[in-house]
């Protein structure tokens, strides 16, 4: 029996997931992995159906039938043969522990993908990378020389092939213009990130919940006297700006 893998990107809504799975049963297919995630500040919805063709359904007449589910739902979709391999360049910078984690889950063969090279703007993890018989590119990036550094990694991605590209605490922030030609390819490996900076804007409005509820009248000053609104809004601008900043530094789920 071959095994295929169903990815999916979409609006989200009812039905998709009910969708999938009586289309799947219908081909006498049997599903042995799923996992979905919806964004709530997005609206959209994602989701990985791993399946066996348990009665001979070839993948042209897989992707065929399944065309008009994925034109109700409007749908992007993908079904690939599970035994093929993804090509994945791998970016770091001077945090090795993401990178580590890949490499060693790579060689154990727990993640069923091909690393094509590793793209650094250090020298770093040179050698970890070779010793791993992987190709190692240095790029230096620099203010002066970013457009002609991501133009030269472009080019690797159209040489190497590369289908998906992993940010492994790659510190660099990517221009508008990389992030839209790369436009489902990159993933970041920055999590922490996020949750740190989810943490640190919501800091200001716990404290201000906490003190309103011990000393109301001495938070009342920011609502009932002019110097106070006036406080209030010049902060409630720089707390925006620095969320919008963070956001444009880890915002990588293009």
């Amino acid at each position: 029996m071959t095994s295929y893998v169903l990815t999916v990107t979409c609006k989200s809504t009812r039905g998709i997931v009910a969708a999938i799975a009586n289309y799947l049963a219908d081909q006498g297919c049997n599903i042995v992995d799923s996992s979905q995630f919806d964004d709530l500040d997005t609206g959209k919805f994602f989701t990985r159906v791993s399946f066996i063709s348990e009665e001979g359904v070839g993948l042209a007449a897989l992707k065929e039938g399944f065309k008009p589910v994925a034109e109700k739902f409007d749908m992007e979709a993908e079904i690939h043969d599970g035994a093929s391999r993804m090509k994945v360049l791998l970016m770091v910078s001077r945090f090795g522990h993401c990178l580590n984690d890949l490499l060693y889950r790579w060689k154990i063969g727990a993640l069923p993908i091909d690393i094509v090279g590793v793209v650094s703007n250090h020298f770093d993890y040179q050698k970890v990378v070779v010793n791993h018989d992987i190709p190692f590119h240095h790029i230096k990036v620099t203010k002066e020389n970013k457009p002609q550094a991501e133009a030269q990694l472009l080019d690797l991605v159209d040489q190497t092939g590369t289908e998906l590209i992993v940010l492994a605490r790659y510190m660099q922030v990517l221009s508008d213009a990389m992030c839209r030609k790369m436009s489902g390819k990159i993933k970041a490996m920055s999590m922490e990130a996020k949750a740190s900076a989810a943490i640190i804007g919501a800091l200001p409005i716990i404290v201000m919940g906490l003190v309103y509820l011990t000393s109301p009248r001495y938070i009342s000053l920011l609502f009932t006297d002019p110097m106070g609104n006036l406080i209030l809004g010049a902060s409630g601008i720089w707390m925006m700006t620095g969320i919008f900043v963070m956001r444009r530094m880890i915002n990588f789920d293009f």
